[in-house]
């Protein structure tokens, strides 16, 4: 009977070997196991469960499932009628005669055990490295690919950064060409307005012993003081209260007096607020204070002309007040190339004269 069984497990192994071409596997292979005669191994691996086979004198072959980690151990080998292992490896034990060992070469027999082992082991050494050549050949034909496309992708971001950089010195040389230009012009708009003043010079006739003349006549024209402060003009204001804040007066010695008012006597108006006192009426809430000034009449034409001048301050539209409720008396000075006026405090606040670059 033992005799019977050893050539049955024989035929199987060398079926076995034959197909799938390892003296060691067998992967379709079904063996009853018995927990009294055979053994069970837990958390193991396939060169512990081999080991295990090869230590226990008289055990016939082993099984091992890769998905529980379970090493079988079989004394006797009788075949399952239950379905393939799935995944898993067994073999026997017995000395093998005559089984050709087609990893290694054709026509090779080998009848020790222990040699089948090393070769099987060195087969599977093998075919793994063969797999691990393709899968490195595979990998580096990828990498050449990508570093292909990488330097196809690098051309275009040099051909990009090139075109930018063209760009950016056309662009700033066409910057430098404007500043260039745009320099070249305001030195021509300097050299006409320089070469307009000394001509409006010329046409004025002051002659040098004329204007010192001029000037002992109207001492006004250089012993004057500035109106300059921006809140002066007819624009600031939108004739509301808020809008002319901060509200301020033409009159001396109070909190709220204009910061370049001196009192009653000669002034130029210059910018930013503008260079002549307004001949029609600017409004309410104008100038930066409630009542806003300007002068009735027209200014004088020729330079040297001196003509007394009521100024007004505008009120109209506030509880009936006209557009001269409050007046004072002065006079204007035509000094060639700019007026000057003789103000008075005004007699309540808050009242401003204003500013404007037009009569």
């Amino acid at each position: 009977q033992q005799t019977k069984m050893k050539s049955v497990v024989l035929l199987v192994c060398m079926v076995f070997v034959t197909t799938a071409k390892s003296c060691l596997e067998v992967t379709t292979e079904s063996w009853i196991f018995d927990e009294e005669r055979d053994l069970l191994f837990q958390n193991s691996n396939i060169a512990e469960c081999q080991k295990e086979l090869f230590e226990h004198e008289g055990f016939m072959g082993f099984s091992f499932q890769e998905e529980s980690s379970e090493c079988r151990v079989y004394k006797a080998l009788f075949p399952s009628s239950d379905p393939p292992c799935k995944d898993c490896t067994a073999t026997t034990s017995m000395k093998f005669t005559n089984v050709p060992l087609y990893c290694v070469e054709p026509d090779r027999y080998v009848d020790d055990f222990a040699f089948c082992v090393l070769l099987t082991n060195m087969c599977k050494n093998m075919k793994e490295s063969e797999r691990r050549i393709g899968k490195l050949e595979s990998e580096k034909q990828m990498l050449k690919q990508d570093a292909e496309s990488l330097l196809v992708t690098l051309d275009t971001k040099l051909e990009l950064i090139d075109f930018k950089l063209t760009k950016a010195l056309e662009i700033e040389n066409t910057r430098k060409a404007e500043k260039l230009a745009e320099k070249e012009e305001q030195q021509r708009l300097e050299r006409e307005k320089e070469e307009r003043a000394r001509k409006e010079r010329q046409e004025e006739g002051f002659q040098c012993l004329q204007r010192e003349e001029f000037e002992q006549q109207h001492p006004e024209c250089t012993d004057y003081t500035v109106l300059n402060d921006s809140r002066r003009s007819i624009h600031h204001g939108d004739g509301t209260r808020e809008g002319a804040k901060p509200l301020k007066c033409d009159d001396t010695g109070l909190s709220y007096t204009s910061p370049d008012w001196v009192g009653a006597g000669w002034y130029r108006m210059m910018g930013p607020a503008g260079t002549r006192i307004p001949e029609a009426p600017p409004g309410i809430w104008q100038c930066g204070t409630k009542a806003s000034g300007w002068m009735t009449g027209s200014h004088p034409a020729v330079a040297g002309q001196t003509i007394d001048v009521i100024f007004c301050f505008d009120l109209k539209g506030y509880k009936g007040y006209s557009d001269c409720e409050w007046s004072t008396q002065g006079k204007v000075t035509h000094c060639g190339n700019y007026i000057v006026y003789y103000l008075e405090n005004t007699p309540h606040c808050d009242l401003r004269y204003c500013a404007t670059n037009h009569f």
